[in-house]
């Protein structure tokens, strides 16, 4: 088994609370839209490398990076995704500083 850093899982729960669906749509087999926006959110947040990334979203690194190029002119453009991404943002910097006593 292995062992991935908590931060994977804090982004893990933010998307699949924000967006209203299950662990297996953020992190399964299937590459749904809710997995580039864990990635998208893990890429930004930490600072972890996107093989990382890639393996525990269960996703080819190369074809992440492009999915997320995609979701990012999206994001650019539809306001709704950005509040929601800023939100997930703002709440996972929220629990950092919970866990850091700050």
């Amino acid at each position: 088994m292995e062992i991935f850093p908590p931060e994977l899982k804090r982004i893990t729960v933010l998307v699949k609370l924000a967006a209203g669906v299950s662990t297996c749509e953020v992190k399964g087999l299937k590459d749904t839209e809710f997995k580039i926006w864990a990635c998208y959110l893990a890429k930004k947040v930490t600072s972890l490398p996107d093989w990382l990334i890639a393996k525990f979203f269960q996703i080819n690194p190369s074809y992440m990076q492009s999915l997320i190029e995609s979701f990012t002119v999206n994001y650019l453009v539809d306001l709704t995704v950005q509040e929601e991404m800023q939100r997930m943002e703002n709440a996972y910097r929220d629990l950092e500083k919970i866990e850091t006593g700050a």
